[in-house]
């Protein structure tokens, strides 16, 4: 069997050629960080969305300045859907923080009977 040269396995201008990646917009990013961590978290997501989303931006503009500021560039803001799908998820995780908070003080008391019985 006869080897080739590493060289003829790949053609070289499109080694050169300098593929742009093309990146989310910021408030796109925020939108799927925020509207996943509502759904999988519940009242949780409200600090784990836009924390996550804001780390996720910062790594974004780090390895890729270049595609980052194109991205923001052409970022026009959240859609009517966007809108509608992150006003209905907050209203929902305001319900769900609100019955936790109703249950915190009867899972604090039970928790101290528990522990005070031994």
């Amino acid at each position: 069997m006869k080897s080739r040269p590493l060289a003829s396995h790949f053609d070289a201008p499109a080694l050169n050629a300098t593929r742009q990646k093309k990146l989310m917009t910021p408030r796109t990013r925020f939108f799927v960080w925020y509207a996943c961590s509502l759904i999988l978290l519940g009242p949780l997501g409200f600090v784990v969305g836009p924390l996550g989303a804001s780390y996720m931006t910062r790594r974004a503009e780090r390895a890729f300045p270049k595609e980052a500021y194109a991205a923001r560039e052409r970022d026009l803001g959240f859609n009517v859907g966007q809108w509608w799908i992150m006003g209905l998820l907050t209203v929902l995780g305001g319900i769900g923080t609100l019955v936790l908070l109703q249950a915190l003080p009867m899972l604090a008391l039970v928790l101290w009977a528990q522990l005070a019985n031994g």
